[in-house]
């Protein structure tokens, strides 16, 4: 009888215990269940392995894809007028690729850093750029639909762009004010899928971005 009690309590202390320990699913892809927290399959260091991005503006498209090594560019406007030096054509399209890699860190203190660097496959010219700022969890509400810790708020704080060539120049940016927020599709502690979707108006022109990017641990 006294082992019967003993297991009973036992149960009854892992059935108290586990809601807190236990992160139900918050994205579409998520693990139902996993017994790590939201922030503790966040933190860490990540590679991006896959990026489908397309922006549009003005009548102009441009799609750029990752497959974590090889990254191409393509910028279509179509059924425009472009005089070059030999004739005139009805359509404009530019094709770049580059090879290198795209990391992300996330710190459980809150602060995040992305490192970039890339070559151009033609022209050999490099370019290196680091992101530094402050990650917060977010979302929740009937407007957004969208439920708390489903977004990811990811405010820059200070940008370095260098393009390693004869004619190197270093742009900086330091401020509070830029923010991007992502759409946690799936947070598991071997994969993280992004999506990112806004409709903006720039110069009276609307631009549209939609992209989804996948990261893997490294």
């Amino acid at each position: 009888m006294k082992n019967v009690r003993t297991m009973i309590s036992l149960a009854l202390i892992v059935l108290i215990a586990i809601p807190s320990l236990v992160s139900c699913k918050k994205g579409d892809g998520d693990p139902y269940l996993s017994l790590y927290s939201r922030k503790a399959r966040l933190t860490g260091d990540w590679k991006v392995s896959n990026i489908t991005q397309t922006v549009k503006f003005n009548r102009t498209t441009i799609t750029t894809a990752f497959d974590g090594e090889k990254k191409t560019i393509e910028t279509y406007v179509p059924d425009t007028t472009v005089y070059t030096a030999t004739d005139t054509l009805s359509e404009y399209r530019t094709f770049a690729s580059y090879t290198g890699s795209l990391l992300y860190s996330f710190d459980k203190t809150g602060t995040y850093q992305v490192d970039e660097a890339f070559i151009n496959d033609t022209t050999g010219i490099q370019y290196t750029s680091q992101e530094t700022g402050l990650w917060y969890f977010t979302g929740g509400g009937r407007d957004s639909d969208t439920k708390y810790k489903e977004l990811l708020g990811l405010q820059t704080t200070k940008y370095v762009y260098n393009p390693l060539n004869p004619d190197t120049y270093t742009l900086q940016y330091d401020g509070q004010g830029n923010m991007k927020v992502f759409h946690i599709y799936k947070l598991a502690s071997k994969e993280i899928e992004f999506h990112y979707d806004t409709e903006e108006t720039v110069n009276l022109w609307k631009v549209t971005t939609s992209m989804q990017m996948t990261l893997k641990p490294r």
